[in-house]
């Protein structure tokens, strides 16, 4: 099980990686036959944006797997922690239901674009091909968020302390500690 798990989180990272990078070079390469060269590239720009989408949504799911999603630390660091497993499981169960629109649509969308048979204006490519990174997404991010979820809820039934990694929780936790130690603030803890 381990292995297939490592094996999944190495395609997920490579799949991102090299799609937004090769994407990347398209882009580069096909500027520099218009600009430099002055023998433009049509499918160029056409190709690295579907490259660069499919790196990206399969990228969400690798951002979520490793934290790196934005959300305001600053006031979740300051509500209890009965609170903070409150929020947890708020923002996960939206996230699943997010997920499941972005697979609901986008499956929709491969559905009507396969039935009309549209295709892509300088490749020709079936567009059905080009949205299936929309239920692909789905998918894998309702994965993650379905183990965030499970984890959440568990996390609140052991009554466990929630402890958040960034630098600014960091802060706000010596900030208090240093408060309740008689109100002196050590200046190389400064906020």
């Amino acid at each position: 099980m381990e292995t297939m798990r490592k094996a999944f989180r190495l395609g997920e990272d490579l799949a991102s990686g090299v799609l937004i990078v090769v994407g990347l070079a398209i882009i580069f390469y096909g500027a520099f036959m218009r600009y430099v060269v002055n023998s433009p590239i049509t499918w160029a720009e056409e190709i690295s944006g579907f490259m660069i989408v499919w790196g990206a949504l399969i990228g969400a799911s690798v951002a979520l797997r490793d934290e790196y999603h934005i959300r305001v630390e600053l006031l979740y660091a300051a509500v209890p922690n009965r609170l903070k497993h409150c929020i947890d499981i708020f923002a996960t169960f939206a996230g699943i239901l997010y997920s499941i629109f972005l697979f609901y649509t986008g499956l929709s969308l491969v559905l009507f674009n396969y039935k009309i048979k549209a295709l892509s204006m300088d490749l020709q490519l079936p567009m059905w091909m080009v949205y299936i990174c929309l239920p692909l997404a789905g998918t894998l991010l309702l994965i993650r968020y379905l183990k965030l979820f499970v984890e959440a809820i568990l996390r609140m039934k052991r009554n466990e302390l929630v402890v958040m990694h960034s630098e600014a929780d960091q802060h706000i936790q010596i900030y208090q500690a240093d408060k309740g130690e008689g109100g002196s603030r050590n200046d190389s803890h400064a906020i």
